[in-house]
């Protein structure tokens, strides 16, 4: 087909465009299509001046239009991609974005915005591929750059992400996207303030740029200045009302100010917009906890799966059946491990409720936890998570499988008649009597094994320790993994203490060990990582300080714990500021430690 249109008259339009003139370049496009209705190149671009005012589904009209006369234009492909990307059609977007790149290869954008297709589904790898293509082709392009950090972001590589960013504002120091995700970045550090002047900096060069104000947002949520950060999200949303981050990080910020209606109808809201998306379910899950509906968490938990990071949670794919509740008498069953070591150690406490039950059953779990769980669940063989998976995993025609999580799920659906978990951890006795034996010659006094690095917002450091080291009559134990030894040096000059380190245990290699050290203890001073995980299965007094913003597992409005009678739990009421839940912890700590001297 031949278009009689003056080409002239259309590269005045592309000029004028160009320009952002846009008024009188769709003047031009809309005469050239009243003479010949049909002109593709018109209608591609009328349909992009379309999307660039906002007015998506028109531009999709259009360029859809232009494409069924003429489907063999990649730009086109790319544009009404964008589009479809705008109002959430991510797999329409990776469609167009493939066929762009079918009709020509050596398009970089298309690929940089395949990429931004494949992020917004959570298929993170295969986005950062996307984007090293878009680099292959061009290595100078700061979009496929500052997007390439942004998925580097989401694979916890912040570091990684940071030094794109840099090299993407090295190339084009106005580049709003660059400093939006060098703050997303800084936040993975947890370089706070920097990720705020960098938000900042992003939205001074485009104040409509609703991920900036996201991210500005989120840095400002995690220093606790609450009333700013709540701006931040709200503005996001105005912006972009697509943004499902801000809307969870609106609900968050509601939520710990006790605002729990407004959370719920911000969340509500959110999945309105997007009925599908697994954190807004989960965060909403959240709030189930909280307000004692425990079985609608479990239903806002089954979306774990549908969050982009879902092979974080160690998502595994067998044949059997999945299992919904039924009762397991005289069937197999295959459990299979899923998300971190606590994760599964939580996880593995209804395992004695059914091993009676089932006529066999395979667990799946973590490699380090083999030896521990073999010894602690005798009646089910436990094999190694493996790439391939372990030949029993396979081999044996089971009736079920599940996600060790469900466990909990079917077995503790209700909080009414809520039984806790209590001891099910068995390290070897011979280790934990040889460790106490060891121990013993500290001194006189309850062995009380502390624990205080993790993630920043977990982290409580020894220099804030000091109303706990005040309580008398107690010999200290490091449990913590990794050589802190600088630390534990510095605290012990500090507080003038002693803090005891067993270099013959490291828990990053040998959590058998580790778990007859921590059985070895009288009692645990501890913040939320493996160590906390550890001391309740084995039932032991446990001492926890929580942050703010804390895992489902530990909502509750007092000190107490649905999961672990043994456990008390000291949450933090502001970002950064842990002084009122160690002063709390350290009143309850030092009454335990009087009590064990009478006994």
């Amino acid at each position: 087909m031949t278009f009689a249109a003056d080409s002239r008259q259309l590269q005045t339009a592309l000029d004028f465009h160009r320009q952002g003139k846009t008024g009188e370049a769709e003047s031009i496009y809309r005469n050239i299509l009243a003479g010949e209705p049909e002109h593709p190149d018109a209608l591609h671009w009328l349909g992009l001046i379309a999307y660039q005012s906002g007015n998506n589904d028109a531009a999709i009209k259009l360029i859809q239009k232009s494409i069924a006369v003429d489907a063999k234009n990649p730009l086109a492909f790319v544009d009404l991609g964008n589009a479809y990307l705008t109002v959430g059609r991510q797999l329409d977007a990776e469609e167009a974005f493939r066929t762009a790149i079918e009709l020509d290869q050596d398009i970089a954008v298309a690929w940089c915005n395949l990429g931004s297709a494949l992020k917004s589904q959570g298929r993170f790898e295969e986005a950062k591929d996307a984007y090293n293509r878009a680099l292959a082709l061009d290595d100078d392009f700061v979009d496929a750059l500052a997007n390439l950090a942004g998925v580097l972001v989401e694979l916890d590589q912040p570091k990684e992400a940071k030094d794109q960013c840099l090299k993407a504002i090295s190339i084009d120091p106005g580049s709003a996207i660059s400093y939006a995700n060098l703050a997303a970045a800084l936040i993975g550090t947890d370089d706070l303030d920097e990720a705020v002047a960098c938000a900042r900096k992003a939205i001074s060069l485009d104040e409509n740029f609703s991920t900036a104000h996201q991210n500005l947002g989120e840095a400002l949520r995690i220093l606790g200045q609450f009333s700013e950060a709540e701006t931040s999200f709200v503005r996001a949303i105005f912006l972009n009302s697509w943004n499902m981050i801000a809307y969870i990080g609106l609900s968050s910020v509601q939520f710990v100010q006790d605002r729990i209606a407004e959370a719920k109808e911000t969340l509500n809201t959110a999945l309105q917009v997007d009925p599908a998306h697994g954190e807004a379910a989960l965060a909403l899950g959240r709030i189930a906890v909280w307000e004692k509906n425990l079985a609608g968490f479990w239903e806002a938990y089954a979306h774990r799966w549908d969050l982009g990071k879902s092979n974080s949670f160690g998502r595994r794919y067998f044949s059997p059946p999945v299992w919904q509740g039924e009762k397991l008498t005289d069937k197999s069953l295959l459990i299979w491990g899923e998300q971190g070591i606590g994760d599964e150690i939580l996880f593995a406490g209804l395992i004695p409720e059914i091993s009676p039950d089932v006529s066999s059953c395979v667990l799946e779990a973590e490699p380090r936890l083999v030896q521990l769980f073999s010894r602690s669940f005798p009646d089910i063989e436990v094999v190694p998570r493996e790439n391939p998976p372990h030949p029993n995993t396979f081999s044996l025609d089971f009736d079920f499988q599940t996600p060790s999580a469900d466990l909990l799920r079917w077995l503790r659906p209700e909080y009414e008649g809520f039984r806790p978990l209590g001891r099910y951890l068995k390290p070897c006795p011979d280790q934990v009597a040889e460790i106490k034996r060891r121990y013993r010659s500290l001194g006189e006094g309850p062995i009380i094994g502390i624990s205080w690095h993790s993630a920043k917002s977990k982290r409580v450091n020894l220099d804030l320790w000091g109303e706990i080291f005040k309580v008398p009559g107690i010999q200290l134990v490091s449990l913590q993994y990794g050589d802190r030894r600088n630390e534990i040096e510095a605290a012990n000059h500090q507080h003038e203490i002693s803090i005891h380190y067993d270099s013959d245990v490291d828990p990053l290699s040998d959590m058998d060990t580790f778990a007859a050290q921590v059985a070895a203890m009288d009692a645990i001073v501890t913040i939320d990582n493996s160590t906390l995980a550890v001391a309740v299965a084995l039932d032991l007094p446990t001492f926890a300080l929580i942050p703010i913003f804390c895992d489902w597992r530990y909502l509750s409005d007092d000190t107490s714990n649905i999961w672990h009678d043994c456990l008390r739990q000291f949450q933090q009421k502001s970002p950064n500021d842990w002084a009122d839940a160690i002063a709390k912890l350290a009143t309850e700590f030092n009454q335990f430690v009087l009590e064990q001297g009478k006994s």
